[in-house]
């Protein structure tokens, strides 16, 4: 029997990130893109807007993939690690995952703006 180790998750963010968001806007923004090449898997990553509108990265992850179990320990490391703030308003783009966590666990705790698809901003 061979003993392997299979990667499952890792989250980071940086000190001086979560320490400037403290002075940003009270506006989260969340996507995960997908891995193509020799590895696979998705992105997740949080940023937040500064006072000159600018995107101010947060906190990243790398994971298998998009589901329910992952989105949910994401963004319980946000709460738990990134900020704790209350009243925040989160921009996502509807993925059926992010949905159900938000709705099961979020959101009594965050303002919720969903972002358009392209093909709807055009309809």
């Amino acid at each position: 029997m061979r003993n392997e180790e299979v990667f499952q998750r890792v989250f980071w963010a940086f000190h001086h990130s979560i320490e400037g968001f403290k002075h940003c806007r009270p506006v989260l923004t969340i996507d995960g893109t997908h891995l193509y090449g020799k590895y696979k898997g998705t992105v997740m990553i949080v940023m937040g807007c500064d006072g000159n509108n600018q995107l101010f990265p947060l906190a990243f992850a790398l994971i298998k993939s998009e589901n329910v179990d992952n989105w949910e320990w994401f963004l319980a490391y946000i709460r738990n690690r990134v900020t704790q703030m209350r009243g925040l308003y989160v921009i996502f783009d509807r993925h059926p995952s992010i949905m159900v966590v938000f709705v099961d666990v979020y959101l009594v705790l965050m303002r919720l703006f969903f972002m358009t698809t392209s093909k709807e901003c055009f309809m």
